[in-house]
């Protein structure tokens, strides 16, 4: 939970009666440091920015996830056939170049999570800069450059690109997962919570009849107003925590691949 360091007013000082004789004593460290966070008001609000927060990374990363999967798959079934006759490596350059790009794009997107929901925010990787020589007399600026093809081979063995490749090629598989069981909860806790206003709604006959014994009784319960309640009161309660570990999943597994490795 992101937390405010603007103090709020002192809380003044009980004074003592007459004759009492005694001074009011030091006001307690935790008065004189409250926060704003420490409201019940402001701690509200920041549950209800954290859970939207974690809504939106998650129902966005299966969309977007597709489109990278897509695109990078296209790029290498491309490029990799043709790379017999030497047009599949600008095509393979142009792919990382795409990877990184919706890598980028995802760190950004891990980052405005964070700031909303109060975690780490992911780190950014130091891109490494390219080594530039000196020219030695009698060559030109154009010798001191490199290459097409040292340039196609440096983007081709950067290492991290790779990973931003594995990252847009798997990441749809964990946002497939997240969307699902976000989305599953947040269906279930409005259907449930307002069953009272649209059960009325749903057909008499609910195929209970067709059983007898405890099978009726279960399915009548099943099928009951209150039961629907009972589960949409439990989503709802449980809204909040199931969102944040589903977006916790989904960051933690960019993370392991967009982050750079710490040595």
């Amino acid at each position: 939970m992101i937390e405010t360091t603007a103090p709020l007013p002192l809380r003044p000082a009980s004074s003592a009666g007459p004759g009492a004789g005694a001074t009011p004593g030091p006001v307690p460290q935790r008065d004189r440091w409250q926060t704003e966070a420490s409201t019940p008001g402001h701690a509200g609000l920041t549950r209800l920015r954290s859970l939207g927060a974690d809504t939106a990374y998650v129902l966005v990363a299966l969309p977007w996830t597709l489109v990278g999967f897509v695109l990078v798959l296209a790029g290498l079934a491309l490029s990799v056939p043709l790379m017999v006759l030497g047009i599949g490596f600008p095509i393979a350059v142009a792919t990382l170049a795409v990877a990184r790009w919706f890598a980028g794009v995802e760190r950004v997107r891990g980052a405005r999570r964070a700031a909303l929901a109060g975690d780490r925010p992911q780190q950014a990787r130091p891109r490494p800069q390219p080594v530039r020589t000196q020219p030695t007399s009698g060559a030109g600026v154009d010798a001191a450059r490199l290459s097409l093809p040292r340039r196609t081979a440096r983007a081709l063995s950067d290492v991290q690109s790779w990973r931003d490749v594995v990252h847009a090629l798997t990441a749809w598989v964990v946002a497939t997962v997240t969307f699902s069981v976000t989305l599953t909860w947040w269906v279930g806790a409005v259907a449930g919570v307002t069953a009272f206003a649209w059960d009325q709604y749903l057909p008499a006959s609910t195929g209970a009849e067709d059983f007898s014994g405890t099978a009726r009784d279960v399915l009548e319960v099943l099928n009951s107003t209150g039961f629907r309640l009972g589960v949409g009161i439990a989503l709802l309660l449980t809204l909040l925590p199931m969102t944040r570990a589903m977006a916790r999943l989904q960051v933690g597994f960019a993370r392991t691949l967009l982050e750079m490795p710490t040595r």
